[in-house]
């Protein structure tokens, strides 16, 4: 594969129309559950998330607070008999007027045996609905219904295969997750991609350890991107890092690489003070300046053009109409030296024209300098490579324009613009015209007839399916779709069926005992594409 050269000069247009809030998160444990004046506190902080530290997962299955209190015993909770405000503390957090939008439990930390008693558990009775494990922590949701998502500090056990599986399943009981690393970036990335595979988005918080055995950890470096945000964390109070500290060591990673949050650890040592509110600022100060700008505008002349990968072995391109089209061919493939936020929101627009087909020609942003075939949205040419959810250039040689949510596929604080003509012999060729990324609140769309089109990619869709309780799907046969599966939210499996990948259309009958609801379609291609899908069944 050769490839292309993209020259991008980056004119920011700062429409700035309204600034989109940081994120401001604070680990905190026994002052929440031991004095009800932390709980005004915290609210009027400004930080943004709370997360409450920490839940433990005992040999036997029971839920525990951190050693200090047990929360759930042979599947009934029993916090109220040492904690009885426990669960309405946690649902005042939110309870406006506040600055709190999340609320989240930690999970284990260094020395719990939380993640060795998942392990076991998922090897010898699994994660499902009839376990143990689901068992309890259905409970816990049903008495603590305030928190939004779980917090893993896995620092002992690293197993991916349970971790997944039991992320999954808490997943699958409605909570987000996030993870919160000092080391092992490999378990980590293991763990989000194998949980956002099907649950698209789950995982979308990396709190990084930045302090202590993580005290030289960038959250800068592409060793912590797994496609998902990442707020680094210091650690406050006496003796350790001060708010202006805090405010400095923020704005510098936001200057490198354009973080959009951090958090705090741990509120108990500085509670009841001045501090709290001085840190949360300190945090969203550094960051009030990281809001993309409304548009971002490629001036091929402004931008310094690296070559991409080992690809880039003609590098035949050339700069036209004062920097706003990039032409190439033959084996060109370019990086801008310049990085770029790539959100949940971002969107990538631009005009395309080839007079002659090659390989592979298409456009995408990665941060790092390795051949990333899940990066780069391939447009035209004969070879089956990269994301081709929009490979649909119909060779006429005229301008054609497309529209890329690139921030529902993957997301990154640090990337750089690729742009790929591959032909490793002959003359084929592209033009990009008139790049631009922009800041889109359009992160998901709503369908209102039964019918669902994966060919509009991995993003996660909502269809409203009413009372003829039949849902159609259309798709390409060369998506190659093999298998098609339903769940409840539950995560218990309802309905599955094999299919040959051919059809272009297939019905599926939703019986009347499928119970109104949201439910999740996953489609599995012949090679392990995932297309993952939400149903609202209405009637």
């Amino acid at each position: 594969m050769k490839t292309s050269k993209l020259l991008c000069s980056i004119m920011l247009l700062c429409l700035c129309i309204g600034v989109k809030a940081q994120e401001s998160a604070v680990y905190g444990g026994g002052p929440i559950y031991n004095n009800s004046n932390s709980i005004q506190e915290l609210k009027s902080s400004g930080f943004t998330t709370v997360i409450i530290w920490t839940i433990h997962i005992e040999q036997n299955g029971d839920l525990g607070f951190n050693g200090e209190f047990p929360l759930v015993q042979n599947g009934v909770y029993v916090g109220n008999n040492t904690h009885p405000d426990f669960p309405d503390r946690v649902r005042q957090l939110k309870e406006a007027p506040t600055s709190i939008t999340r609320v989240e439990f930690g999970l284990s930390a260094a020395g719990s045996g939380t993640f060795d008693a998942v392990k076991r558990f998922y090897e010898t009775e699994g994660v499902g609905p009839q376990s143990t494990l689901y068992k309890n922590f259905l409970v816990l949701k049903n008495a603590i219904p305030g928190i939004d998502a779980f917090n893993n500090d896995d620092e002992v056990t690293y197993d991916a295969p349970s971790a997944i599986a039991f992320t999954k399943m808490l997943a699958g009981l409605g909570y987000k997750n996030a993870i919160v690393p000092y080391r092992r970036s490999d378990f980590w990335k293991a763990l989000v991609e194998g949980v956002n595979a099907e649950f698209p988005n789950n995982i979308d918080r990396n709190y990084l350890q930045c302090y202590a055995g993580g005290s030289f950890n960038n959250p800068c470096s592409s060793t912590w991107d797994f496609g998902i945000p990442v707020y680094p964390g210091l650690w406050g109070g006496s003796g350790r890092t001060s708010p202006a500290g805090v405010e400095s060591r923020m704005n510098n990673w936001q200057d490198q690489c354009g973080i959009t949050g951090g958090f705090m650890w741990i509120y108990d040592d500085f509670d009841n003070s001045p501090q709290v509110a001085q840190y949360a600022n300190a945090i969203n100060n550094a960051l009030s300046t990281q809001n993309p700008p409304t548009e971002v505008v490629i001036n091929f002349n402004n931008v310094t053009l690296e070559s991409y990968s080992n690809q880039n072995r003609s590098n035949n391109f050339s700069i036209a109409n004062g920097g706003s089209n990039l032409q190439m061919s033959q084996n060109t493939w370019k990086r801008t030296a310049e990085t770029f936020r790539i959100t949940p929101n971002t969107v990538v627009e631009f005009e395309y024209r080839s007079t002659n087909e090659s390989e592979i020609q298409g456009i995408g942003f990665d941060a790092d300098n390795g051949l990333s075939s899940n990066r780069i949205f391939k447009v035209y040419g004969t070879q089956n490579w990269g994301i081709r959810t929009y490979d649909n250039y119909n060779g006429s040689g005229n301008f054609v324009k497309y529209t890329i949510p690139v921030g529902q596929r993957y997301t990154g604080s640090a990337m750089h613009l690729v742009l790929v003509n591959d032909n490793d012999s002959g003359n084929g060729n592209s033009t990009f015209k008139n790049v631009r990324l922009y800041e889109s609140n359009q992160v998901a769309s709503r369908q209102t007839a039964n019918t669902i089109d994966p060919i509009l990619g991995k993003d996660t869709y909502t269809t409203t399916l009413s009372t003829e309780n039949v849902l159609q799907l259309n798709y390409e046969d060369e998506m190659q779709i093999n298998e098609i599966s339903i769940f409840d939210f539950s995560g218990r499996l309802i309905y599955q069926e094999a299919i040959d990948g051919t059809e272009e259309q297939l019905t599926i009958p939703l019986h009347q005992k499928i119970k109104k609801g949201t439910y999740i379609i996953r489609l599995k291609s012949s090679t392990n594409e995932v297309y993952v899908k939400k149903i609202l069944k209405t009637n």
